[in-house]
């Protein structure tokens, strides 16, 4: 009995190391093969790349080109992304144990929060763990993901969707920095039975039919403003409240559960108001205009909009340019600015403008902030040329300061002009 499992074991072992081998062969041939990024995600992946290659591995055969080079686009572009877990300490760094479910939900959460600062000093969020996908990633999580989206692709209100969309914006197993999860299974079945075969025909009434589905399937509570890492899709349906952040990340999987183009936008400091950072899921279109999802409160993106200075969308695509690709991974950047890909998308939501600075640049990163919660923050960032720097697509008519960050207290100092 235990030579057969023995046998068995090792069978599976021969096999795996079959496919990759198969796999890497295949990238040492004249034909199209993974691109660079792909390699180098595989070579600087650890045992996790058996899982990488054998993805690879299975979609080699002539009739799956299209699944190998959505295989390809996956890996070639995996490297970039995490998941992180954070944890609530006091200014001791000791842990603070905290869940936003416990909260009373009589007394506003800056009320409650105040009074546990007053008993225990000023509390804050930091990263604990970071989680790389390409050594965490399964291969059920990338064969699903490929299966389901190609499945998506035959739904009536997907017809004209091209294959850079799709690669973009549908097939992305991630919206930002959560933790991995199979979501898009459970989402399209959830999902898909409850689409009206009135609306199947039109991707603009599929995406407002979700839209409302959500808004009223989870509330905004604000008590989940004070939770860092944002809730999975099964733990916001099943608990039905979260913060903006966690509903708009559903809304977009949603979408791509369904095959529909979508992507998380945001603005990182809303000046002057109750929220603090704005997030919202958009969705394209068919004449190729993302379209914003709005949420049923006063913290919709029309509400919100004189205090929002700058708006960004989160990418899968590992970008050459871009804060997050030019700094040392030492150097200390604000948040949002220079901790992972993003698009500005500022001009496809607001008038803008540029920003200019004129006068001694104490460094070669300068920020441009506005005021939010009693404190100057960082929306943007411009390199200092000859004591020059200029902010583009920037919305018009706000109020802005600037600033420089100490890599030695990792603190905003303001900059004059």
């Amino acid at each position: 009995m235990h030579r057969r499992k023995l046998i068995g074991t090792l069978a599976k072992l021969f096999a795996i190391i079959f496919l990759a081998a198969t796999a890497l062969s295949c990238l040492k041939s004249t034909k199209p093969g993974l691109p660079e990024k792909g390699i180098q995600t595989i070579n600087e992946t650890g045992f996790n790349r058996v899982v990488l290659t054998k993805t690879i591995g299975q979609y080699l055969q002539p009739d799956d080109s299209a699944r190998l080079k959505a295989a390809y686009f996956l890996i070639a572009n995996m490297q970039p992304h995490y998941s992180v877990d954070y944890k609530l300490v006091d200014t001791n760094m000791l842990r603070i144990p905290f869940d936003p479910n416990l909260a009373p939900q009589n007394i506003p959460i800056k009320v409650f929060w105040k009074k546990m600062e007053d008993s225990l000093g000023t509390l804050t969020f930091v990263a604990e763990n970071f989680t790389s996908d390409k050594d965490a990633i399964t291969y059920k999580l990338l064969n699903e993901t490929i299966a389901c989206a190609f499945e998506s692709r035959h739904y009536p209100w997907n017809k004209n969707m091209d294959d850079s969309a799709f690669l973009q914006y549908v097939l992305p197993y991630r919206v930002g920095n959560e933790h991995l999860e199979n979501w898009r299974p459970m989402l399209r079945d959830l999902l898909l039975p409850l689409i009206p075969d009135s609306v199947k025909q039109d991707v603009n009434r599929v995406a407002g039919f979700l839209n409302h589905y959500i808004n009223n399937r989870v509330s905004f509570d604000e008590r989940f403003l004070k939770k860092a890492e944002i809730q999975s899709a099964a733990e916001l349906l099943s608990s039905g409240r979260g913060n903006f952040q966690d509903i708009s990340y559903l809304k977009v999987k949603a979408l791509r559960s369904l095959g529909i183009a979508a992507v998380l936008d945001y603005c990182p400091v809303v000046s002057d108001a109750d929220i603090h950072t704005f997030y919202t899921a958009s969705y394209l279109d068919t004449q190729g205009n993302f379209i914003m999802l709005e949420n049923d409160s006063s913290f919709s993106f029309n509400n919100l909009k004189p205090s929002i200075s700058k708006l960004y969308r989160r990418t899968f695509l590992d970008l050459e340019t871009g804060l997050f690709a030019e700094k040392a991974t030492s150097f200390t950047t604000p948040p949002f600015l220079g901790h992972y890909h993003y698009l500005d998308v500022t001009s496809d939501f607001l008038p803008v403008d540029s920003v200019s600075f004129s006068g001694n640049c104490p460094d070669s990163l300068l920020y441009l902030t506005v005021f939010s919660d009693n404190k100057w923050k960082a929306v943007a960032y411009a390199k200092c040329n000859n004591k020059r720097a200029v902010f583009k697509q920037t919305a018009k008519g706000r109020q802005f300061g600037f600033a420089k960050m100490s890599q030695t207290t990792k603190a905003l100092i303001p900059v004059e002009q």
